[in-house]
Parts: structure tokens; C-alpha cells; sequence
């Protein structure tokens, strides 16, 4: 905003001998009383990071998957030259890694509505959406699920338990009275399984022992150098930090001392875990470019006066240079492609034959109850595209949606498809303006934009860490955000005007009467 304000005008007039302003004008339009005019200058031209298109590819992905409350944030893992078609002619276009491409959060409100102000009726219509579509949920944070995974998997490469197998076990016991299950607790069991493959199966039982084994510590600091747990920084307000538990956080809030059950909830993204769309499409990113966090961008240059200024990509941490080389990140990497097209993967509706997408599902318990009384869970996905010269990272995550496997898979493979589609298939998506989503608290059960939905593929495999595990961590409360109120205007009466509404003013009679 301090670069798109502009200065304000200033003109200086002369009073006459009575005070009065002097403001006749001679035959030519000339002010005779003005002793000096400056004009107002407008302020500089800011160029966003968001592509117009790849936004509106999103924004109706969403709408078409009947995604009654949910996010999909689109960023760029590293540093590219892309084409940009404007006015008919085609122009170079450097995309820099950690610029956000797309951001889009369901509900949504039009933002034309507050200018110059916002009546009365609509700011009412708004603030009585139970779905609050002043939430941006793409900066909003929640339990992850599953996609915490891959950043637990990395934590433990400094300790070098990556290359050893544990088992699953159908889940893992902790204490007398505490069992954490796998999803997969009571189908079968998926045996001894390494990182790799314990990353395609989603396994609840591997990732308890794998994060009990690397250690919370470890897991605290590798989950700091992806971004986890603090701010992004990006310029725009009511952004949450996430949060990854650790004993000094417990202890502070009278929950007791730390345990291997506490660390085995945050290895697979549960418990008090939390973390927003965003921070994890930055996960997503770094895996896709081989372990480098750059600092998301949503500002991508500022022109005033014909002079440019740019900021160049600002990189935060490499994990090669960490302790975590880059064959270790290849595990995951390849771990997220088995995900999506190898067999007994977890994601394999979002399997493309535009691009090789990779990705980790994600479904997390909430806390709360369905009104058939089962767990309300959140569907969580997170991808890179392609899978040797990676463009895009997202993440997409569903309010009450069943599975990430199912209904966060389907709608980040529709949305990389079209935008790879620009470039590759010189695909020109039709933009125009969309409808307010409204927002509803459907459960989303199955995604598909196929013509006949009951025959789409679906998994055999559940996507896992949505299960029936013993409360370990109480997590925190949701607190309701307050929004700064905007300019309201008052809608008229009866007699067709608008009164400010003015204090009762008390006399001394009545100061009298209520002593009495």
C-alpha cells in the first residue's frame, strides 16, 4: 500500500480583507486567488507475483469441485523463463522461485464492494456467513496430517536412521493405555517397509518409530529450516504461524512433560501440529527443487516514475548444506512420485499424462463430529510438476473433504494440467470475472471432473493419518479472528436520509433524577 498511495495535491488560495477565499477566475479559466498549485502524483504501478491466469484456473477448479470451504495456493520452486502473451504479441517472462502464482480461498467476497465504502446489507450478508469468507485459508493454519511426513522423513537423515527399516505394526503401543493406529489397522499390515515406500503407503506405524527414533529436537529443526512453525512474512495480514510442538511448549500450558507419544502425533502431522496451505506448498517446493526455502514473494516488481525495482529471490536455508545432501532429499522426491504413479500409491487419481506430478496426501482428524457422528476430517494435498524441471508447487487443502487421496489429488492435477497446458498445448484459458463463492459445510466425499463421476478411479488405499488414535496433545482452541471494520454505508430511512447516530446528551435533571 505505501507504494500504490500517491502524494496527495496541494493549492494555496488568497483570502480577501473579510477572510474569505478568492477563488474568481479571469477570461482564461485562471484561478486569480491561487497563489501556488502542486498537483496530487500518482503513486507507483505494483506488479504481483500472481499470474491472472493460473488464478483463474484455480479459482474455478475450486467452484467446479464443490468446494464449499478450502484453499489451493500455486508457487514457483525456482527460478524460470516462461512466455507471456499480451495484446497479441508473445514477451519473455522471468517467474523467480518463490513467487506465489495463485492463491485462492473458498468462501470468497467481492472486494469491489468496499469502494468507496460497503453498505450496510452486504458487510451484514457477509458477516452472517457462518463459512466466513474473510478467512484467507491459505494462511490459516491446521493440523496437516500425512504431508508433515516428508519433513519428518527428512529430520532423521541427521541422525541417520533413513536408510534403516521399521515396521508398521498396524500402529504402535505407548504405555498401558495409549495405541496410535495406521489407517490400514485391521486390513492387513504393511510389514517392514523403508522411507521410500513408507512414504507411497502413507504407513502411521513407520512414521511413529521413524520420528520416535530421529527425536523431537531433530524434527524441530528441520521443520524451522522449511518454514514451519513461523511466519512467512509475506505482506498481508492475519497470517498464523503453525505451530510444531515440543517439550518446553507442553510444559508451558500444564499438559505435563513430553513423551514418545507426543513425538510419534507430530511425526505424521497431528495432535497440536499445525501448519498453514501456504507453509506446506513452500514443503512442496523444496522437495520439488531439491532443498532450498526461498521466501515466498507476492510483490514481484514496482515501477515509479519509468524507474523499476526489483528484489531478487531471497533464499532462507539449504538443506544440503545442513546436514541433509541431496540424495537424501531424492528419497522423498521419489517417494512422492510413487505416491501418484506407482501401484499401491495413495494419490494415483492425480496420475497426468500432461506431467509427471508428485505428491503426498494428507488427511487430518479436526477434533469435531460430523452430524452422523463420525471424525470430521480435512483433506490435504501437496505436489510439484514436472518431476525433472519442476514449475509448479502446490498444496490444496479441503474443509471436511474425506481423503486427500480423493479429493485434494483430483482438483491439483486439473489445476496442473491446465496451467502446464498454457506453454505446452499454447493453451489460452478463458478469463473473465467469477462469482462470490459462498461457501457451505458439505462433506466432500469424491472429487472428479470426469462426465460420469461413478465411474472414476478410486483408490484401494486410504491416505492415513486420519485414525482412531488415543488424544495425546489437547490441541488449541480456535479463536475467531477480529477484521478491522471497513467504511460502512448507512442505508437510509423511511424518509430517505442517512443521520449519524449522536450520543444522548444528559442535562443536570436528569444527572438529578437518576441520583434519586
Amino acid at each position: 500500500d505505501q507504494y500504490l498511495r500517491g502524494k496527495p495535491g496541494r493549492r494555496v488560495l488568497l483570502r480577501n480583507e473579510k477572510g474569505r477565499i478568492v477563488n474568481a477566475k479571469d477570461e482564461s479559466g485562471r484561478i486569480i486567488g491561487q497563489i501556488s498549485y502542486d498537483p496530487p502524483q500518482a503513486g507507483a504501478d505494483v506488479w504481483l507475483t500472481i499470474d491472472l491466469r493460473y488464478q483463474y484456473i484455480v479459482e474455478k477448479a475450486l467452484r467446479e469441485a464443490g468446494v464449499g470451504r478450502g484453499t489451493a495456493v500455486v508457487v514457483a520452486p525456482s527460478t524460470y523463463k516462461t512466455q507471456l502473451k499480451i495484446g497479441g504479441t508473445v514477451e519473455e517472462h522471468w517467474i523467480y522461485a518463490g513467487d506465489i502464482l495463485a492463491m485462492v480461498s473458498i468462501p470468497s467476497y467481492n472486494p469491489n464492494k468496499f469502494i468507496p465504502s460497503i453498505s450496510e446489507n452486504d458487510f451484514k450478508h457477509y458477516t452472517d456467513n457462518k463459512a466466513d469468507p474473510f478467512i484467507n485459508r491459505a494462511l490459516k493454519d491446521h493440523a496437516p496430517g500425512s504431508i508433515f511426513k516428508i519433513p519428518v522423513g527428512l529430520a532423521g537423515v541427521l541422525v541417520g536412521i533413513d536408510g534403516r527399516p521399521f515396521i508398521c505394526g498396524t500402529g504402535a503401543s505407548y504405555g498401558s493405555d495409549v495405541f496410535l493406529k495406521c489407517w490400514i489397522h485391521g486390513k492387513g499390515d504393511h510389514g517392514s517397509l523403508y522411507m521410500r515406500n513408507a512414504i507411497k503407503r502413507s504407513c502411521n506405524g513407520y512414521f511413529y518409530r521413524y520420528g520416535n527414533a530421529a527425536g523431537i529436537r531433530n524434527i524441530q529443526k528441520v521443520t524451522k529450516w522449511m518454514g514451519l512453525g513461523k511466519l512467512t512474512g509475506i505482506p498481508l495480514g492475519y497470517e498464523d504461524p503453525g505451530l510444531v510442538p515440543n517439550p518446553e511448549w507442553k510444559r508451558s500450558r500444564g499438559l505435563g512433560n513430553w513423551g514418545a507419544a507426543d513425538s510419534a502425533q507430530v511425526s505424521i502431522g497431528q495432535g497440536a501440529t499445525e501448519a498453514t496451505p501456504l507453509q506446506m506448498a513452500v514443503v512442496a517446493a523444496i522437495i520439488a527443487n531439491g532443498g532450498k526455502c526461498y521466501k515466498p514473494r507476492l510483490v514481484h516488481k514496482i515501477v515509479e516514475d519509468g524507474v523499476e525495482q526489483r528484489e531478487d529471490p531471497v533464499l532462507l536455508h539449504d538443506l544440503t548444506l545442513l546436514g541433509i545432501p541431496t540424495e537424501k532429499i531424492e528419497v522423498a522426491r521419489s517417494g512422492m512420485w510413487d505416491v501418484v504413479n506407482a501401484s499401491g500409491g495413495t494419490a494415483r487419481r492425480a496420475r497426468s499424462e500432461i506431467a509427471q506430478i508428485s505428491g503426498k496426501t494428507g488427511t487430518a482428524q479436526t477434533g469435531r463430529k460430523r452430524e452422523n457422528g463420525d471424525n470430521e476430517t480435512n483433506a490435504w494435498f501437496m505436489a510439484f510438476a514436472p518431476y525433472d524441471t519442476p514449475k509448479l508447487a502446490i498444496c490444496v487443502m479441503v474443509e471436511s473433504g474425506k481423503a486427500g487421496g480423493v479429493v485434494g489429488a483430483p482438483i491439483a492435477k486439473k489445476i496442473i494440467d491446465e496451467i502446464l497446458s498454457i506453454e505446452k498445448f499454447d493453451y489460452i484459458p478463458p478469463v473473465a470475472p467469477v462469482a462470490e463463492a459462498e461457501g457451505n459445510f458439505d462433506f466432500v466425499e469424491l472429487v472428479s471432473f470426469d462426465a460420469n463421476p461413478t465411474e472414476a478411479f478410486v483408490d484401494d488405499e486410504d491416505d492415513g493419518s486420519a485414525v482412531a488414535a488415543t488424544p495425546v496433545v489437547v490441541a488449541r482452541a480456535v479463536k475467531k479472528k477480529r477484521t478491522r471494520a471497513p467504511t460502512i454505508k448507512k442505508a437510509p430511512d423511511s424518509r430517505g436520509s442517512v443521520k449519524p447516530k449522536r450520543k444522548a446528551r444528559r442535562g443536570i435533571f436528569s444527572r438529578f433524577r437518576r441520583n434519586r
